[in-house]
């Protein structure tokens, strides 16, 4: 009851102005447009014919302060803006790695969240089933688990993660869906 009232006033309020989002996909190493392209021509191409592809861009640079977790991307449903975390943008981090967090991202703006009860949910049984489809889903799976650590220190110095030879191995991905 309290939700329904709550979710009643907030229609009410007239939306902020959004700011307008300097669109940046060039990056010093991976470019997000050049990543993204496969994905827009193999696994989303029937996902866009209604709507428009979602925007992509870089986040902020400067330090975070994060200790434990790191988001690597986000998808703003309002804006149609995927946003991926600058850490990403450097040797040490796999383009097949980078292409993997756009599929996963862009996965958000073919399935956007839907209110069930009182409650949203962003990863639902559709989104969940396609994400596993992806050629290097456990792979990248792996990789962002063994390598978060050296990314959250990246993020927190400024300082580029130390490039290792397993960072340099090519994607797995052939996208025959």
């Amino acid at each position: 009851l309290l939700d329904s009232w709550i979710e009643q006033r907030m229609a009410e309020v007239p939306p902020r102005p959004r700011r307008r989002t300097q669109l940046s996909t060039a990056g010093d190493v991976h470019h997000l447009e050049d990543l993204a392209a496969p994905l827009l021509r193999g696994p989303f191409a029937n996902d866009f014919h209604d709507r428009p592809v979602p925007s992509m861009t870089w986040g902020k640079r400067g330090r975070s302060r994060t200790r434990r977790s790191l988001r690597l991307g986000s998808f703003d449903v309002e804006a149609n803006l995927v946003r991926i975390h600058r850490v990403l943008d450097q040797r040490a981090v796999p383009a097949w790695f980078v292409r993997y967090v756009l599929f996963h991202e862009i996965l958000h703006a073919a399935h956007p969240p839907v209110r069930e009860g009182s409650r949203w949910v962003h990863h639902g049984p559709e989104f969940r089933r396609r994400e596993r489809q992806y050629p290097d889903y456990p792979r990248a799976l792996e990789w962002e688990e063994e390598n978060l650590p050296r990314l959250i220190r990246s993020a927190r110095s400024g300082v580029p993660a130390r490039v290792r030879p397993s960072d340099l191995a090519p994607s797995q991905a052939t996208f025959d869906f």
